[in-house]
Parts: structure tokens; C-alpha cells; sequence
């Protein structure tokens, strides 16, 4: 198995924190991952975009990445665009997880995007980390061939 490499970029920490948590547990439903070949890397601060380019810049290659809409004037739609200019168009998954935005062109563009990359990019608004985490779920099982683990036994058969 290859890494899968993740980039998380949001404004605030505690939202990367808690977004890693969350995959960290998705990747246990699902057969074959080994936890040492996830790598991820966190981008945070109202400076995102200039971390999540420096992260690149060194060398970091996402397979996925969950950015935030806006951070400090810079959006995560220009992070992205960053990535796949710099890593020569690799194909890199993107979730836009954004929260009402005050600026609705900067939504209009990263909705533009999503259109131009065919799937590869879908804006789901915050707090819904379940879509996130339906999203990501489909990004493992149709990009990377992993199988969802089914429980033989439902637990609850037993009440």
C-alpha cells in the first residue's frame, strides 16, 4: 500500500484537529489501511494558504485534501489551485468545507471549480462533518479500491 498523504487547511486549529480526528476513525471501517502509510499534515492560522503552499514547496504531495473556504483573504480554491500547478496536475481530491460566507464570489469560484474538475472537488458546508465523512468514505472505496468492513454480527440483534 502507498501513503495516502492528506492536507487539512482551515483557519482554525481546533477544525483541523477535529477533522483528522474524525478521518482517523473513518479509515478504521474500512479493510487493508495501514495507519503508519496515512500521513497527514495540517495547515492552520489565519496564514493557511501560506502554510499549505510552504507544505508543498518541502515536498508534501496530497492525495486529499479538506480546505476551508476562506482564510485570511486567501481561499482554500487558491491552495488547491496551487497544489495541482506545482505537483503538475496530479489528481488531488478536494473538499471545500465552508461555512456561510459573507463573500459570496469567493463561493461562486470555488463552485466553478468544482464543476471544472469533474468530482474531484464538492463544497459541503459546515457543520456537516457526516457529508464530509460520506465523501471521504467514496473517495477511498471508488479512487483507492479499499472495501468497507461489514460487522458479521449486528450488536444490537442481541437487545
Amino acid at each position: 500500500m502507498e501513503n495516502i498523504n492528506i492536507l487539512i487547511a482551515d483557519d482554525k486549529r481546533e477544525i483541523c484537529e477535529s477533522i483528522e480526528e474524525n478521518l482517523k476513525i473513518e479509515f478504521l471501517k474500512f479493510d487493508g489501511i495501514d495507519p503508519d502509510k496515512i500521513i497527514f499534515q495540517k495547515a492552520f492560522t489565519d496564514h493557511a494558504y501560506k502554510h499549505g503552499c510552504k507544505l508543498i514547496d518541502e515536498g508534501f504531495s496530497p492525495d486529499i485534501c479538506i480546505f476551508d473556504l476562506v482564510f485570511n483573504g486567501d481561499t482554500g480554491a487558491d491552495l488547491y489551485k496551487y497544489c495541482k500547478i506545482n505537483l503538475k496536475n496530479k489528481p488531488i481530491h478536494l473538499c471545500i468545507y465552508t461555512g456561510t460566507e459573507k463573500t459570496f464570489e469567493k463561493r461562486k469560484d470555488a463552485e466553478i471549480m468544482a464543476s471544472e474538475y469533474h468530482g474531484q472537488v464538492v463544497i459541503i458546508p459546515k457543520p456537516n462533518i457526516s457529508d464530509v465523512l460520506f465523501w471521504f468514505g467514496n473517495v477511498l472505496m471508488k479512487e483507492f479500491k479499499y472495501e468497507r468492513k461489514y460487522e458479521e454480527e449486528d450488536p444490537f440483534d442481541l437487545l
